[in-house]
């Protein structure tokens, strides 16, 4: 890869959330990429609309440039940078307008698109698709992507290649799998209480995460497991923790459910290994991140059959794939997990097998192989 490569993004350093993680791990996988060649060190830049300073575990600073939301400044740096790229990697479609003033200007740049998910299952202009089949290449995160691409919006196969997401670089993958008997002290839980997870978004739009399902599954798991807890954890809006709470009061479950809230990175890892079964029934993911995140820290897994799921189990080596919209099919196979306690030989089988094919190396690997 001797390419001098652009990447533009939106923001990935002063915001959480998948696609923001994703581009984190998509600008240090070229800068490990260039740093294996040390006399190509200035052959990458990366440029952000709406961030101010980078996380340097991922990128120098001397290879980032910030602007805070300053549209004209930014569009300088596209025509600055622009100009002399080989390739400029775009890392959400509503920067296509750059790529073109880019393309205007140096006709033989190779310009890449990042398709995450839901960003492009909305209406697309048709100047955006036609200028996306004429001079774009596709880099999809899932299959289904890639389908929602052509079969939604006619973009040409031939356009898209797939690029799993992987694992964060820094994301803390256990050598053990005990549960943290802090959090257990925290959250006045005992070992032996068999504990859902999820960990998402929860807003009026994030209902089709799947949470509500869960919750509806419940009443009848706490027949069989009266001192079930069902953990609910990620950012909430106000609207939607009401109307959560409304609900979990309506079923009398405010004794088996707990809203965390946000919880800092740095602690996923132990919130995982706390669960008997991670489970997000959703129907649109892109990916899905916190599905490969579970599986590295052994947690046995649930998710919707519909979406960009699929990839992230391995169409079902990594765990359970249902009907997203069938609850009996969720609550049989939340009732097979609890009924069939995790061990530590089984999580190191699961973590195994996930890091062979989403690990931070393999995802430099893939990225190095599309960019030859």
């Amino acid at each position: 890869m001797n390419r001098k490569l652009l990447l533009l993004t939106l923001t990935s350093f002063s915001e959480t959330g998948g696609i923001q993680s994703v581009c984190k791990t998509l600008v240090h996988a070229l800068f490990t990429l260039i740093q294996q060649k040390p006399d190509r060190a200035g052959n990458l830049q990366m440029l952000s609309l709406y961030d101010r300073e980078p996380d340097t575990r991922y990128i120098p600073a001397k290879l980032f440039k910030g602007h805070s939301g300053q549209q004209i400044p930014f569009s300088m740096a596209c025509i600055r940078y622009g100009w002399y790229a080989d390739t400029v990697i775009i890392s959400h479609i509503n920067l296509i307008l750059f790529a073109i003033i880019i393309k205007l200007i140096n006709r033989k740049v190779n310009l890449i698109l990042l398709a995450h998910g839901t960003e492009v299952d909305r209406k697309l202009s048709s100047w955006k698709i036609k200028f996306i089949n004429r001079s774009i290449s596709i880099w999809a995160v899932s299959t289904h992507t890639a389908h929602v691409l052509q079969s939604r919006h006619q973009i040409s196969l031939h356009n898209i290649n797939i690029l799993n997401n992987c694992i964060d670089p820094f994301f803390n993958v256990p050598d053990e799998f005990e549960k943290s008997a802090q959090l257990l002290k925290k959250h006045q839980i005992k070992n032996t209480t068999p504990i859902i997870l999820s960990v998402c978004r929860m807003t009026t739009a994030d209902v089709t995460k799947g949470y509500d399902l869960i919750i509806r599954c419940m009443p009848e798991l706490v027949k069989a497991h009266q001192d079930l807890q069902y953990l609910m954890a990620g950012n909430m809006s106000i609207s939607e923790k009401q109307r959560l709470l409304r609900l979990i009061y309506k079923l009398r479950l405010q004794n088996n459910i707990k809203l965390l809230g946000f919880i800092r990175e740095e602690d996923l890892t132990q919130y995982y290994l706390l669960a008997d079964v991670f489970a997000l029934p959703s129907k649109k993911e892109g990916f899905g991140l916190v599905f490969i995140e579970a599986a590295a820290c052994g947690c046995p897994i649930i998710a919707g059959h519909a979406d960009g799921s699929s990839d992230a189990l391995l169409n079902g080596m990594l765990g359970t794939l249902i009907n997203p919209d069938n609850q009996r099919d969720l609550t049989l196979a939340i009732s097979r997990h609890l009924n069939t306690p995790k061990n530590n030989t089984q999580a190191e089988v699961l973590q195994a097998c996930c890091l062979a094919h989403f690990s931070f190396q393999k995802y430099c690997q893939n990225v190095n192989q599309l960019l030859l």
